[in-house]
């Protein structure tokens, strides 16, 4: 699905499959935290670099196989000059949308690339008749945490609220934006 798309003019996209094509752009964006992860999800690797690799490979197959297939989850890229700049995955659950794995590029931060994919989705949200979005923001994140309450996110508990594993998350806050 693509909001808007003439001749690379910036848009937001919401991807229900991977290409090859797409996965390459796409591990561009989440790089950094594969990397971090890579201990975790390939402790064996014999180099930083085949971690990274296999943490990849890992991360792509699962979207592909277990969170793209399942109707309620999304995956949204905000998309420049045909290179992903920054990425979300939203799950539909009771009532409202949880937003998370929300990245930008380690390049292209600072640039408004997050804001601008947050407000896209809000707008294609809101002409879809409106969403309650939540989403669990390390309290030590602070350009996250900022980045949240200037697209109109508030916070709405303390400690937060991990979905996915059904937990309180006392290193987190729980955020919240209702889109009309």
């Amino acid at each position: 699905m693509l909001v808007k798309n003439e001749g690379g003019i910036p848009m937001l996209r919401k991807l229900t499959e991977l290409s090859p094509e797409d996965g390459v752009r796409l591990m561009a964006v989440y790089r950094e935290s594969n990397s971090e992860n890579a201990a975790w999800f390939a402790p064996d690797a014999p180099t930083p670099e085949e971690g990274l690799r296999r943490t990849e490979a890992g991360f792509l197959a699962w979207l592909q196989e277990d969170f793209l297939p399942r109707k309620e989850n999304t995956l949204w890229v905000w998309e420049e000059d045909g290179i992903f700049l920054s990425a979300l995955r939203l799950t539909e659950l009771d009532g409202f949308l949880w937003l998370e794995a929300l990245e930008t590029r380690p390049d292209r931060r600072g640039q408004g690339c997050g804001e601008r994919l947050l407000r896209a989705l809000a707008a294609e949200l809101a002409q879809a008749g409106g969403a309650c979005v939540r989403s669990c923001v390390s309290k030590k994140n602070r350009p996250s945490l900022a980045l949240h309450q200037k697209v109109g996110f508030t916070v709405e508990r303390d400690p937060g609220w991990d979905f996915g594993t059904g937990e309180e998350d006392a290193g987190s806050f729980g955020m919240l934006r209702r889109i009309p």
